[in-house]
């Protein structure tokens, strides 16, 4: 079985397939990372051979959890939903940024894992069928953190928390931030490296945010409609620019997910400032005590519940009109499409399976999220080509499908947009309307 599981690794074909798929500058870097990345493998199985304790894996595995994007999809919507949109923009762009850029250079070095074996891997979920470096995990763990930190230094300037408070909160950022990012050496995903430029990633863009920024929201305050246009257009020409990698993996499809929800965001705050629905004007209600409490409890649950219906609703709609529109299309323009992605001219039927549109990993799917649970339940392995256990949870390993049709791509990219408007506008409006309010 691990031989099987081997030929199935993504990054590690043959020297020759890379060499034929990638352009010069792109073989070099790469066979510069694989040099690396060889030497590390051994560092890393001595250290786990030495320091691995059972208590350590189930840390660090759970752990891990706070640097996925599921955990902060669940998180940003927070401050949409009680009046806090300038945060709440702040740390929907940073992670969009991670993801695009980090899936970016995973396609363009074509990296893979630490070798298995030596090396045992801990995981649950898909996230070893991409590439390796840079690691995603360490990027949106570090700039997500940084965006958290100055939360807290806000508030403690404005005295709203209280220094030993504030103390308090910046350790627990802290320690959960460095067991993301060292935990991901330890369960033998990612090589120090991977880290190292994850964290470097996530603070250039951090920094690079906190100055534009600014200047976004100024974008996106002008009335005129070249401003949502033009932010379509900047965002379907990042999907385009994505890098076609060697092999087929879910590293384009996470990017096309988070530069969608960025649109639908955008466009949902333009909307908001021009149109008199903007947080400062149109939310006035306000409520203390029980009340407050109650609203909050059934605020959450009702906003993501929509935003997920939102998804539910839009994908089945975009996959029955999507198809014969790009035929008709496909007659009039050349229309670009990626080399593993069937164009709409050569196949009549369209039924994706599900593999070709998962959802953000393990936040939509709710078969994949039981069976990680039942696999950890289970005590069934959630180590990948290990050594130490022959039980193999065949469902983690599969091969990334290489069924994609070209409909998939404005589908992700319509659903997700949608489910950013929503959270960003829709949902605090209804809550208003309820008499809940945002404060």
């Amino acid at each position: 079985m691990t031989n099987k599981l081997k030929q199935h690794e993504i990054g590690r074909q043959p020297e020759i397939f890379y060499q034929q798929n990638l352009n010069k500058s792109r073989f070099h870097v790469r066979r510069v990372l694989m040099l690396s990345l060889r030497k590390e493998s051994e560092i890393m199985a001595r250290f786990q051979h030495r320091f691995r304790r059972k208590w350590l894996d189930n840390y660090m595995l759970w752990s891990s959890f706070l640097g996925t994007v599921t955990f902060f999809i669940l998180l940003i919507p927070i401050p949409y939903f009680w009046g806090h949109s300038d945060r709440g923009r702040a740390l929907l762009q940073t992670l969009a940024a991670s993801v695009w850029i980090t899936c970016l250079m995973k396609d363009f070095c074509c990296v893979p894992r630490p070798y298995s074996p030596p090396v045992t891997r801990i995981t649950m979920g898909t996230s070893h069928l991409e590439y390796g470096f840079p690691s995603t995990h360490s990027t949106t763990a570090v700039a997500q953190a940084l965006v958290l930190n100055n939360w807290l230094s806000d508030a403690t300037a404005d005295g709203s928390v209280d220094p030993f408070t504030m103390s308090v909160l910046r350790t627990l950022l802290i320690i959960a931030t460095s067991s993301v990012v060292f935990g991901r050496f330890y369960c033998g995903m990612h090589s120090a490296l991977d880290c190292f430029s994850g964290v470097i990633t996530g603070t250039m863009i951090y920094i690079t945010r906190s100055y534009i920024g600014p200047y976004y929201e100024a974008f996106i305050e002008q009335s005129t409609f070249l401003t949502p246009i033009l932010l379509t257009i900047l965002s379907l020409y990042a999907i385009h620019a994505h890098i076609e990698p060697a092999e087929d993996n879910p590293a384009f499809e996470d990017s096309v997910a988070f530069i969608s929800v960025f649109l639908g965001n955008g466009i949902g705050e333009w909307i908001a400032c021009n149109y008199g629905f903007h947080h400062s004007t149109y939310f006035v209600t306000k409520l203390t005590g029980w009340e407050w409490c109650l609203a909050s409890l059934f605020k959450y649950p009702l906003g993501v519940g929509l935003i997920f219906l939102t998804r539910i609703l839009c994908k089945p709609i975009m996959q029955a009109v999507l198809p014969p529109l790009f035929r008709l299309l496909h007659k009039l323009v050349k229309l670009p499409n990626r080399k593993s992605y069937v164009p709409a001219t050569e196949y009549e039927s369209y039924n994706p399976t599900s593999d070709t549109l998962n959802p953000i990993p393990s936040v939509v799917d709710l078969a994949q999220l039981k069976h990680v649970k039942e696999t950890h339940n289970s005590k069934q392995a959630t180590e990948i080509v290990g050594e130490e256990r022959p039980t193999i949870s065949q469902t983690t390993h599969r091969k990334f499908s290489p069924r994609h049709y070209d409909a998939d791509v404005m589908t992700r990219v319509v659903s997700y947009a949608a489910m950013g408007f929503v959270g960003t506008i829709i949902a605090p409006i209804i809550f208003e309307k309820l008499g809940w309010g945002l404060f």
